[in-house]
């Protein structure tokens, strides 16, 4: 399974939680409201997607 498509399956599989839902989407207007922080990541290396 494509990587992106992992994604998008864990993502809808979180948003079945009302809780994380409303995480989520309060996050996102947090970013649309330009309140974010830029971090490095701790480690660049590629992923590897196991089937």
């Amino acid at each position: 399974m494509p990587l992106y498509l992992l994604c998008c399956v864990k993502t809808i599989g979180a948003l079945r939680s009302s809780a994380n839902s409303e995480h989520l989407n309060r996050s996102i207007e947090q970013f649309k409201a330009g309140k974010v922080t830029r971090r490095d990541l701790m480690d660049e290396s590629p992923i590897t997607v196991m089937d």
